[in-house]
């Protein structure tokens, strides 16, 4: 299940520009299970995803998309070793752990991973 967050905003973004720009007919649109978050939360979650757009050339703006699929990802992919399923695992155990601690705890988690 895919779950999004909102602001009081509608806007795209431009890859060419690099810029996000407001849609020329916003409206108001139901939830479809989008996340309610507090200004400071949502706040912090762009200044996370602003800095990974900055340092990393393959992150680029659009939908934040959470799905709980690593289950069923780790179930199709006969490829993976035990020990690279592990380290997905291990991963992801610790990305929900510090998320589920807020999002001061997930940013110092992710930069002390190297993100």
């Amino acid at each position: 299940m895919g779950s999004g967050y909102m602001g009081g905003r509608q806007e795209v973004y431009n890859k060419v520009s690099g810029e996000w720009e407001a849609v020329d007919k916003p409206s108001y649109k139901k939830t479809h299970g989008c996340l309610r978050v507090l200004d400071e939360d949502a706040k912090k979650l762009k200044d996370i995803t602003d800095d990974l757009m900055a340092n990393d050339s393959e992150e680029f703006g659009g939908k934040v998309m959470v799905l709980g699929d690593l289950t069923d990802f780790l179930k199709e992919d006969g490829s993976e070793d035990k020990e690279e399923d592990e380290e997905t695992s291990t991963f992801w155990s610790g990305f929900n752990g510090a998320l589920s601690k807020g999002l001061d705890a997930l940013e110092q988690w992710l930069r002390a991973n190297g993100f």
